[in-house]
Order: C-alpha cells, then sequence, then structure tokens
C-alpha cells in the first residue's frame, strides 16, 4: 500500500494532479470520498481529459451512473470507458444489481465511484485506488487535499 498527498488551490493545480494520477488509474476500480463540494466529481471532470474523454463531465447524482467513452487517444494508455457512480443515495447492495453495476465492473474499464460506502462497496469489490477529499479552509470553491492511496503495490 502506498500512500500519497496533493494539494490544488486551483482547476489548474486539480488538472496537474489529475494528469499525472491518470496513468496510474486508467482501467482501476477508484472510490472518492469526502464531504458534498469538496472536489469528488469536479476531480472526474479533471481526470477524463487525460484518459482521452473530450466531453463535458457532469454529476452522476440523480442518473447514479454515468458513462464516458474516450474518443481521443492518449500516449501509452489504453482507450478504455469510464463509469463515474455516485452512490449517496443508495443504501444496499441489492441496489447495485438494480442498477447494473456489476455488469459495467465486468467490463475493462476505469471505474470512479463517489458515495461508495453507502453501500459498503469495500467489502464487495475492494478498490485498486481510495482518494479522499478534504476541503482547505477559506479556499473558496476550489482547494482540497487529495490523499490518494493504491491498495495493491502493483498500481503504483
Amino acid at each position: 500500500m502506498s500512500t500519497s498527498v496533493y494539494q490544488a488551490q486551483s482547476l489548474g493545480d486539480l488538472a496537474d494532479v489529475a494528469g499525472s494520477l491518470a496513468p496510474s488509474l486508467c482501467g482501476k476500480i477508484v472510490y472518492l470520498s469526502g464531504e458534498v463540494g469538496a472536489g469528488k466529481t469536479t476531480f472526474v471532470s479533471a481526470l477524463a481529459p487525460h484518459l482521452g474523454y473530450s466531453g463535458s463531465v457532469s454529476s452522476p447524482t440523480f442518473t447514479l451512473i454515468n458513462e464516458y467513452y474516450p474518443s481521443v487517444s492518449v500516449p501509452t494508455l489504453p482507450m478504455l470507458p469510464i463509469y463515474h457512480g455516485d452512490f449517496y443515495r443508495l443504501h444496499d447492495a441489492q441496489q447495485l444489481d438494480n442498477i447494473g453495476f456489476w455488469d459495467l465492473v465486468d467490463n475493462r474499464a476505469t471505474i470512479l465511484v463517489e458515495w461508495s460506502e453507502s453501500v459498503s462497496l469495500s467489502s464487495l469489490l475492494p478498490p485498486d485506488c481510495t482518494i479522499t477529499f478534504t476541503r482547505l479552509a477559506g479556499s473558496g470553491d476550489l482547494g482540497c487535499y487529495l490523499e490518494v492511496v493504491f491498495h495493491h503495490e502493483s498500481s503504483v
């Protein structure tokens, strides 16, 4: 297991962090945690272009899972689908079956899940990486710390 901490005080900083992490996150299962407004979806928006997706990224709060398909080749990275889930409104693992989550997991993809703890997902599907977002005091709308934990040494 390895842990790194990053600080982002602007969208540019967050894009830089996302760019540096993209090769390690591509094709992985990543859980994003932190309070509402801490920067989880903003991070996915910053990460997507580094994985080859050129469109806009929106919060999956109401759709539960958004799917993005890369259209731009990124040197050294495979063009894999990106699945971005927000499970805040889910309360048990049975609901994962109902929304087809397990079908997505069976595909080779980058899977980014917000609020995985609401369905105890880590006990069912251990992540390759967990990123915890903590807002910086007095930093306005963005500003956050990102604690990145890779759970398998081969992921680093």
